[in-house]
Formats: C-alpha cells, sequence, structure tokens
C-alpha cells in the first residue's frame, strides 16, 4: 500500500483532493462537502471491476481525468464504490504528504 498522495489536478477542474493506490485498489479523497464532511471512497476489483480500477490507477498517477472518468454515466462508476467512510481526519491524509 502506498501513502497518501495530493492529486495533481492538471486540468484545475478536478474534485478529487487525494488518493492512495493499493495492489487491487484505490482509494480517494474528495473535498468535504458544505457541511464540512469529507469521505474516503474505495473502489477495488472486486466491486469496481480490474479494467476500472487500472485505468482509475493511471489516471490519478497522471493527474488528469480521474474525477471525470468516475462520473461519467457510461461506466457507471461513481456508485460502484466498496465502501464510504466519514473521516473528520483530513489533517492525518495531510501530514502524510
Amino acid at each position: 500500500m502506498e501513502n497518501w498522495k495530493k492529486y495533481r489536478n492538471l486540468s484545475g477542474n478536478s474534485t478529487v483532493r487525494f488518493y492512495q493506490i493499493g495492489n487491487d485498489y484505490i482509494n480517494i479523497v474528495f473535498p468535504p462537502d458544505k457541511k464540512g464532511m469529507a469521505y474516503v471512497y474505495t473502489y477495488d476489483y472486486q466491486t469496481t471491476g480490474k479494467i476500472h480500477i487500472d485505468i482509475m490507477k493511471k489516471l490519478a498517477e497522471n493527474g488528469s481525468g480521474l474525477a471525470g472518468y468516475i462520473n461519467k454515466k457510461e461506466n457507471g462508476i461513481s456508485k460502484k464504490y466498496k465502501k464510504k467512510i466519514l473521516t473528520n481526519d483530513l489533517v492525518e491524509i495531510l501530514k502524510r504528504l
């Protein structure tokens, strides 16, 4: 498992903030919602599909296109996450960068 990385956001328009890549998964953090709640979304081979996860890993490392790929309706990925965990501890993620 890799450490958390800040998403480079080359387009300047992405909602992805941080990511973490494992052998068969990717964790993604989006910005906090209006209530200040942030979530870590886990997408994995079993739930999302190996092809999609491998593409998502490449997009994350490239710093471009990840949020667009997740939100593309024809992929159906936005709802195909394994788990969604509330985190009030973005500070801990930031410390690891």
